[in-house]
């Protein structure tokens, strides 16, 4: 192993705190969906097929009377799944000859790596969660009026057709977010620019609300649509309700690569010291070795992560757009 100051960088602390600054704003999911902690990476979870007024056992209230109590209630038990988290990741190799190099040079090499490392792990992440989302979700029967690259497209009906395919009785979700590739929304972008030729164009676009630069949301549904980097081809759109998530991600921080916690700075204070906070550490983890024939030091990135679908009505994924 490399010796004297740089050794501090090739601790997992240090990987993992370099590292989430340079994932987090890529991670569409997070905070949105609810993350547990496994202790091991085997788990069990809960889907539900049935829903409140699909529910057999569903029960209606019934006046109370004199001596007489009212119905007890029960509920459909949930279709338990096992899953397993699986262990994945990649590995990075700085030759022997660059280590020997100035401690400043070393040091250039590692930051050079988490950077790389920090943006394919936030591309495998989503990945990971989209082709779960993609796989679990309810297919919309719809049609939309023409693909958004086309002059006779109407987005903004397609999209309220949308809203209404996520509505069904005896489910809480409401269609309140959707995710289009980068051409599409380009596309949403310029046909809402266009939208009249009468002179309410800038009318239209002041009713527009951008919350971030990937974001816009439809003035006529009201739906918030953002674009993603990857995971979704053109022409396909995947809705969903925020408020009511129907995704879980499972996780496992193996002790001997990860840490729970990872310790980022979040600003700084009046006087300009750096200000720290702690974030949840949702399976990532990091190790090294040097090989003893090339004296190579070889960086393993890694994470124990698994997302899964609850309840497939809170997401919908269809294409023709």
């Amino acid at each position: 192993m490399v010796s004297g100051t740089n050794d501090r960088w090739l601790t997992a602390e240090t990987a993992l705190r370099t590292i989430y600054p340079k994932m987090e704003p890529e991670l569409f999911w997070l905070d949105m969906f609810p993350a547990y902690k496994e202790d091991q990476p085997t788990f069990m979870y809960e889907t539900d097929t049935k829903g409140a007024s699909g529910d057999p056992k569903k029960k209606k209230p019934s006046m109370q009377r004199v001596g007489a109590k009212f119905p007890e209630i029960d509920f459909s038990n949930e279709t338990i799944t096992p899953e397993v988290v699986n262990a994945k990741g990649f590995a990075y190799r700085i030759s022997s000859d660059l280590l020997r190099g100035p401690p400043n040079g070393i040091r250039n090499q590692y930051l050079k790596a988490y950077t790389r490392a920090g943006q394919w792990l936030a591309e495998a992440l989503n990945a990971e969660v989209l082709a779960a989302m993609k796989a679990g979700a309810t297919t919309p029967n719809w049609n939309p009026t023409a693909v958004w690259s086309s002059p006779d497209a109407t987005p903004s009906k397609d999209l309220i057709l949308l809203k209404g395919q996520m509505h069904r009785e005896g489910y809480p979700f409401k269609l309140n977010q959707v995710y289009v590739n980068y051409a599409n929304f380009n596309e949403l972008e310029i046909l809402l620019a266009d939208k009249d030729s009468s002179g309410n164009a800038r009318a239209i676009w002041n009713a527009i609300q951008k919350p971030d630069d990937r974001t816009l949301v439809e003035p006529y549904s009201g739906i918030p649509v953002t674009y993603l980097d990857s995971g979704l081809n053109e022409g396909y759109i995947l809705g969903i309700d925020t408020r009511n998530p129907v995704v879980e991600i499972h996780y496992f921080n193996n002790p001997e690569f990860a840490t729970p916690n990872i310790r980022v700075q979040a600003g700084q204070n009046a006087d300009g010291d750096p200000i720290f906070k702690n974030v949840k550490n949702f399976g990532l983890g990091f190790s090294t070795y040097k090989e003893d024939d090339t004296h190579d030091l070889v960086m393993q990135f890694m994470y124990d992560f698994k997302p899964v679908v609850t309840q497939s009505y809170g997401i919908l994924y269809g294409s023709g757009i």
